[in-house]
């Protein structure tokens, strides 16, 4: 039993791996419906590359034939890496002045009255493209935006200065380093981001923002709505290219998910390394887990010692026993010479459940079984608790039966209980023979009023036992298997007569019928010397010759010869007077 509960440990630990794996791929499934919802329609993969590693600063040649390249390479490459977060050194003076104020291009927040200016497009010489700048009444308008001033030019770093606020062309005359001018510009951006950014982006050419194509935009000159051509490009200067915030909630997300799938991976992998290998190798080993219902069951035993040694002493019973059936079944006796049943309720062979927690075993003290049925197992202690078979009876493994016949030869107490059981239930409502219940009971009172001979007083209490003894044979089996079964055992007035007769003749086997090697065909077992026999009351001129025992347990359970199918007087057909009764016995 103790490697019957390591095996168990072990195949729950397999069941929780194997589980892992069904989290592992729920978890890599989801994470790759999100990578590739993402990649396709919202292409995450490109923000985030520009988000990481951007703005990407160009100046004039190199942001024209990046441009180009923008516009006319579709390849999947690009999808992959392509471009978008850019700072610009184009240079002063590289916007194109518009025609007049009535051909600026303008959005709105509110569409039909044209009220809340939000954004204002102006083109810019080289390359041909839109540039969308906020207006005072934007927060990004007074934001300031993370310029790399490191990566501009001295030139460009220079118009920065002019530009500014109380500044002129001396204010950096004697400055040699570049770091001078970052250091004064950042320096200033600080201290008025909103005059910085009126004074300096668009007279330097210096921008800072994201490509994408404007098709589509509601937007509008004085006179009427401009619409955008396929083609057009704009660097939008209105919006930060990707909001930090959801950046830290995509990426706790993606973590979350790959960690999660690489936690069950990882125990996946580790138990099942450690029960296939390292376990029979004696390394890394789990130690023996008991669950609280296994103490229960061995708390009956009334063994002294920690749990792991009343378990060692249970195996050591069970090693000793005699009475095991079919690996399910057991009877033990402890060392004060106490029985009890022993039911393995699971095999190793079974699927198991990892979450059962249950014990494989359960333990029947004999004292306290009251009675043992077919179909549905044992009852037992004072309100007759059902204990179930291992699995479900069927006609080969006949648990109810085997136990039954094994506890009436050794318990003496079961014994007694069984025959009190048979004497309390004589009442004639209860007999199967509902046919005959008036006539014999009219018999019997006829006989006691006459004082009749003990022969046949014998032969009425032999009636009464097979009576019982077939009644409780119902109880242990189905009630349609009772109601449509097609073998009928003998009437016990034949059986009843049958072992008066035996009693009375006390036939056994003589030394010339053991010469002749006669084979009982129920058992298979020749018939020695000394044992007790019975000849069926056949018509043939061969007698067909059984053990008596034998042939006691085929007339109780048919009413034909096992080799011939020679009838005797069968039992009366079932429920059919007193249904009521029958019913009320075998289920309540």
């Amino acid at each position: 039993m103790t490697h019957r509960l390591d095996e168990f440990n072990r195949q729950r630990l397999r069941l929780k791996g194997n589980r892992d794996v069904h989290h592992f791929k729920y978890s890599s499934t989801i994470l790759l419906v999100i990578m590739l919802v993402g990649m396709i329609f919202f292409q995450l993969h490109i923000r985030i590359y520009n988000s990481i590693f951007g703005p990407f600063h160009f100046n004039l040649i190199d942001f024209a034939q990046h441009v180009n390249t923008y516009q006319n390479n579709y390849s999947y490459v690009s999808l992959l890496g392509r471009k978008e977060y850019i700072q610009l050194e184009l240079g002063e003076n590289m916007f194109l002045d518009p025609i007049s104020k009535y051909a600026i291009i303008k959005q709105y927040f509110d569409r039909i009255t044209r009220n809340y200016h939000i954004a204002t497009y102006k083109r810019i010489r080289k390359p041909s493209i839109y540039v969308k700048l906020p207006t005072a009444s934007q927060s990004r308008y007074h934001t300031r935006l993370p310029f790399h001033f490191k990566s501009y030019t001295i030139r460009t770093l220079q118009c920065i200065v002019r530009c500014l606020p109380s500044n002129s062309a001396d204010t950096y005359r004697t400055w040699v380093e570049k770091s001078e001018y970052v250091r004064y510009i950042d320096d200033q951006y600080t201290k008025n981001s909103t005059e910085f950014n009126k004074a300096v982006l668009t007279k330097c050419g210096v921008l800072i923002g994201y490509l994408y194509r404007p098709k589509g935009e509601i937007v509008f000159t004085a006179s009427n709505q401009y619409k955008f051509a396929a083609e057009d490009l704009a660097l939008n200067m209105t919006h930060q290219y990707f909001s930090p915030y959801l950046y830290v909630i995509l990426g706790l997300i993606f973590m979350w998910l790959f960690l999660k799938s690489l936690f069950y991976l990882m125990r996946y992998l580790s138990i099942r390394l450690r029960c296939d290998y390292l376990h029979k190798a004696g390394i890394l080993s789990w130690p023996l887990k008991l669950f609280p219902s296994v103490a229960e069951e061995l708390w009956l035993l009334n063994i002294d010692g920690s749990l792991f040694e009343q378990l060692i002493k249970f195996d050591e019973y069970l090693e000793r026993s005699e009475h095991k059936y079919n690996n399910r079944l057991a009877i033990i006796e402890n060392d004060e010479h106490y029985l009890f049943v022993v039911l393995l309720r699971i095999s190793l062979d079974e699927n198991i459940d990892a979450d059962d927690k249950s014990s494989p075993f359960i333990i029947c003290p004999v004292t306290d079984i009251h009675k043992i049925k077919y179909y549905q197992g044992i009852y037992y202690g004072p309100d007759e608790s059902l204990l179930p078979w291992p699995i479900s009876a069927n006609y080969v493994e006949n648990y109810s039966t085997w136990l039954h016949d094994i506890l009436m030869e050794i318990s003496e107490v079961y014994r007694t209980r069984y025959t009190t059981r048979l004497q309390s239930e004589q009442s004639p409502t209860c007999s199967i023979q509902a046919g005959n219940t008036v006539r014999d009971a009219g018999v019997r009172n006829r006989q006691r009023q006459s004082n009749v001979r003990s022969q046949e007083n014998h032969l009425e209490q032999l009636i009464r036992e097979e009576e019982n003894f077939q009644l409780l044979q119902l109880e242990r089996r189905d009630f349609y298997e009772i109601q449509y079964s097609q073998e009928k055992p003998a009437s016990t007035r034949f059986i009843a007569s049958f072992r008066q007769a035996q009693e009375n003749s006390n036939r056994r086997v003589t030394i010339d019928m053991d010469v002749e090697r006669d084979v009982c065909a129920i058992c298979l077992n020749y018939l020695t010397t000394g044992q007790h026999y019975s000849q069926w009351p056949c018509s043939g001129n061969r007698p067909h010759l059984f053990h008596y025992k034998c042939m006691l347990d085929s007339l109780r359970t048919r009413n034909t010869c096992p080799l011939c199918r020679h009838e005797v007087e069968p039992a009366p057909a079932m429920l059919q007077q007193n249904i009521i009764q029958i019913i009320r016995r075998v289920f309540l």
